[in-house]
């Protein structure tokens, strides 16, 4: 509710030509925060596609595309990252890294201030730009802090994928939430 209150502000500073007043609006949480989806698991993509296991880089390769429109299920429910002790950390931390860094950006007018709604499918940096009214070093910034995703979430995909490895199928569990079908296979179940 807020979040369109918020909205409603800035476009009312817009029309009358004073400063935006406010920061945090959807647009912000979806294309700034959560880049690739609850996570910001974008950087794991990015991860997952040099992997030197097989497996996590078909989750990659099948995560790259809806990754791109905020759109995470694959990775999440692929990897899995639900109860999973690996990413956890990653997993709540990323997002705090890139809320501090963007909010940063717009409270030093480095980049603009959400102006507009944009569906929450919009292509990350495509979609920081447009709600940002076309502001494109909003979409530079949405890369950044992809990025700084990606190396937040490197140290333990490291350590996932090592799991991985170790446990000969490439379907590592690390401590995941689901049974290898491999096993459940091979039972003939």
């Amino acid at each position: 509710m807020f979040w369109l209150t918020n909205l409603g502000m800035n476009q009312q500073a817009l029309a009358q030509g004073a400063p935006l007043p406010h920061i945090f609006m959807e647009a912000f949480w979806t294309f700034f925060i959560v880049v690739g989806g609850s996570g910001a698991t974008m950087g794991l993509v990015f991860c997952y596609l040099r992997s030197r296991s097989a497996h996590l880089r078909s989750i990659g390769r099948l995560s790259v595309v809806p990754s791109l429109f905020n759109i995470n299920e694959p990775v999440i429910f692929g990897t899995p990252i639900v109860m999973n002790p690996v990413f956890f950390i990653p997993f709540l931390l990323a997002p705090m890294v890139n809320a501090v860094l963007a909010w940063a950006a717009m409270k030093l007018d480095l980049i603009g201030r959400v102006i507009s709604v944009v569906p929450w499918t919009a292509p990350a940096p495509i979609g920081g730009a447009w709600a940002l009214g076309w502001d494109f070093r909003a979409a530079i910034l949405v890369i950044v802090l992809a990025c700084v995703s990606a190396i937040i979430y490197f140290p333990f995909f490291k350590v996932y994928e090592k799991t991985a490895a170790c446990s000969g199928s490439g379907r590592g569990r690390a401590g995941g939430a689901g049974e290898s079908t491999d096993r459940i296979n091979s039972n003939g179940r």
